[in-house]
């Protein structure tokens, strides 16, 4: 698969092979790329993605089970794969498909154990980016909304994303991501 960069891009041609892409610096590379080149609101979608994939900063396993472990095999589902021993470990961290359970955990125990809400906005945020509905159990890998309320939340988090845009180019300042 190759990869359209730009020529200032540190170097690559303008082609690359994704195939080629050795180091850590060369994928940040392609990355800088996509979120400088995408419009607003699929660069937002990828942002608000790629901030969930850390998970929250304390030391509560059901919540990153029930959103930080989900979002990961979402949105990397081959590096997720990629098993390292141990239960629902992969080279990403823990990883996991949904569950019921998982639901319930998200609609009742968030914003508890003083976390304060930061890290549940961008686990909403990426769930909504992914397509995922945040109050039921989501299959694995989904491809696109087939539930009217779910087409219909996909498109009010793009409604809510087109109007901060045009806000923040009326006003002349950068649009400011979670």
């Amino acid at each position: 698969m190759a990869i359209q960069l730009s020529g200032h891009c540190r170097g690559f041609n303008k082609l690359m092979d994704i195939a080629n892409i050795k180091t850590c610096r060369q994928a940040l590379d392609v990355i800088d790329e996509m979120l400088a080149g995408l419009p607003v609101y699929e660069r937002n979608r990828l942002w608000n993605v790629l901030t969930a994939l850390r998970g929250p900063d304390d030391e509560d396993i059901d919540s990153k089970k029930a959103t930080t472990a989900i979002i990961r095999s979402v949105a990397l589902p081959k590096a997720a794969s990629i098993t390292i021993g141990f239960p629902n470990a992969s080279i990403l961290g823990l990883t996991n498909e949904d569950s019921e359970g998982y639901a319930a955990h998200r609609c009742h125990s968030f914003r508890s154990y003083g976390r304060g809400p930061h890290f549940d906005e961008h686990a909403v945020l990426a769930f909504a980016s992914l397509e995922l509905v945040w109050g039921r159990c989501n299959p694995p890998n989904p491809k696109t909304p087939t539930h009217p309320a779910e087409q219909s939340a996909s498109a009010v988090v793009k409604q809510q994303y087109d109007a901060a845009a045009r806000d923040a180019s009326v006003h002349n300042r950068p649009y400011d991501m979670l």
